[in-house]
């Protein structure tokens, strides 16, 4: 069952064709950046999530990172192995740190320049 979300993930046996359906597995979405899903395989096979795929996203499974790749166009999917399995997609865009990084430099180079103001005024005092 979806939370806060209309999407749903569903499993399939390896090679098994788009169009035959698959079996539904239990979904939530915690917080905007996180989706969990969790479910038992009856053999390897891959997993759909009817989210769109978007750059950013990182999916897990059972702990380990994973390559997701996309399904039916614009969603995703990756393979999961036979058993019980738990799958986290976490949401951390590469723009996030660029811009922490970027507005930490801004706020160096103004007390930078604050400093450098400030001397100037003593000088000319």
């Amino acid at each position: 069952e979806a939370t806060g979300s209309d999407s749903c993930a569903y499993w399939r046996p390896a090679g098994q064709d788009e169009e035959a359906g698959g079996v539904p597995w239990r979904h939530e979405r915690p917080r905007e950046d996180r989706v969990r899903v969790a479910g038992e395989a009856a053999a390897p096979g891959t997993l759909f999530l009817s989210e769109l795929r978007y750059p950013g996203w990182e999916a897990y499974v059972n702990g380990g990172r994973v390559e997701s790749a996309p399904a039916s166009g614009a969603f995703t999917a990756l393979p999961v192995p036979a058993g019980k399995s738990e799958v986290f997609w976490i949401y951390r865009p590469w723009s996030w740190p660029i811009g922490l990084l970027a507005s930490l430099l801004t706020a160096i180079m103004l007390v930078s320049d604050a400093r450098q103001v400030n001397k100037v005024n003593e000088v000319n005092a």
